[in-house]
């Protein structure tokens, strides 16, 4: 996992993960068993099948030469209600080395999943979740880390 973050206004990260586990169930941290290292459309897929995830704008993408698709992703307000525990946690997503990302509720972020030799590469651009975006910090955020993505090279 690496990850640039952007402390001024819009604040937010551009990540790069790969990710070995996708967490099907937000309340857990990992190690259901599931999926190891996916490609980048089994990926897609799993994250499609998740009831807590909405995925929308897919469309196909170039990321330093290798073809990939780009999604956006919006968790649900509700998702960590059936967890317990205490509220304000983030929903468990993936397992990246020994890190687990996550999401706030309600958050949306853009995902792109791109195959790079034989290895699956996954790209997160989020907003600093601490205080709900407007859409036009999201919208900024998005512009000023495509331009971080048109510099990346393998």
């Amino acid at each position: 996992m690496f990850g640039l973050i952007r402390e001024a206004a819009p604040r937010g990260s551009v990540s790069f993960l790969r990710v070995g586990e996708v967490i099907e169930n937000p309340c857990v941290q990992g190690g259901e068993g599931t999926q190891t290292n996916p490609a980048a459309t089994d990926l897609l897929t799993r994250l499609e099948g998740l009831e807590h995830l909405t995925l929308s704008g897919q469309q196909p993408t170039r990321i330093g030469g290798y073809a990939g698709r780009q999604v956006d992703v919006t968790v649900a307000d509700s998702v960590l209600a059936a967890c317990g525990g205490l509220a304000g946690g983030d929903a468990a997503l993936f397992v990246a080395g020994d890190e687990v990302w996550g999401a706030s509720p309600g958050e949306r972020f853009r995902l792109i999943s791109v195959d790079v030799g034989d290895q699956a590469l996954t790209i997160v651009l989020s907003t600093d979740w601490t205080e709900t975006p407007s859409v036009q910090e999201l919208e900024s955020l998005l512009q000023r880390g495509q331009r971080v993505l048109d510099s990346v090279g393998f």
